[in-house]
């Protein structure tokens, strides 16, 4: 009695309702293992029934189809929302695909029933992305270095004893050194020379009485220097010859 019991239960689980079809209604045609699509543009998908439940018009909602490189490195999905009565559609193979792949999949998956059908390997032409950052950095540096260097030379005031602080001076010459950020296209630099002034003397240098209290020449401008010199080799010896003759 138990052994037809058990014999029973095996049947009911073992039925061909409820063991799940090995077989798709759907056969990609294309692509094939002698297929070769090319990154970036758009590319062609055919499939057909196969006449294997369950039948493409028995499939219930609609049907998605995923890229991948090799058979698990998701890359894209390239169509979502089709009918599986259409028998093909046009997709975009994306451009930026990487390297380091050589062969390429298409999963058809359907939810209602659950299936994911698998195509043929194929192959994907020009799925490297050219690196753009090299060319870009040459690009800015070029440009940097053709900015131009304008000095401006500003004469001082013509007071000598007005102080003047020279600007921060840029070394032009140095073609390695780069140009801040802060200098526009056309930098202007301002540098003042040295301020200052030789009146000649006996010694062609400035004497310590040339100047008055503030800092400029007296009011006739003498040369105490050449006043000093008269007074002691010329009117010296003239009073005293005079005393003496008295």
């Amino acid at each position: 009695m138990i052994s037809l019991v058990v014999f029973t239960i095996l049947l009911l689980f073992l039925s061909p309702n409820r063991i799940p079809s090995v077989h798709a209604s759907l056969y990609p045609t294309r692509p094939t293992s002698t297929t070769s699509y090319t990154a970036g543009h758009n590319a062609s998908i055919a499939w057909t029934d196969s006449s294997s439940p369950p039948h493409l018009s028995e499939i219930n909602g609609t049907m998605k189809i995923e890229l991948y490189a090799g058979d698990n490195v998701f890359l894209s999905v390239l169509k979502d929302g089709l009918d599986p009565l259409e028998m093909g559609c046009e997709v975009y193979i994306p451009g930026k695909l990487g390297t380091g792949y050589s062969n390429y999949t298409m999963r058809f998956i359907t939810t209602q029933p659950p299936q994911t059908i698998y195509t043929s390997y194929f192959t994907i032409a020009n799925a490297s992305t050219p690196n753009r950052t090299t060319a870009a950095t040459s690009t800015i540096q070029t440009q940097t270095a053709m900015q131009p260097l304008v000095l401006t030379i500003t004469i001082p005031p013509s007071n000598p004893s007005t102080f003047v602080d020279p600007a921060t001076y840029i070394d032009a010459a140095s073609p390695s050194q780069s140009i801040p950020d802060s200098l526009s296209q056309q930098s202007v630099t301002t540098f003042y020379p040295p301020a200052y002034t030789t009146y000649p003397g006996s010694n062609n240098q400035i004497t310590s009485s040339a100047f008055s209290s503030n800092g400029k020449l007296g009011p006739r401008g003498w040369d105490f220097e050449k006043l000093k010199f008269r007074v002691v080799f010329i009117l010296w010896p003239a009073l005293i010859g005079i005393t003496m003759a008295l």
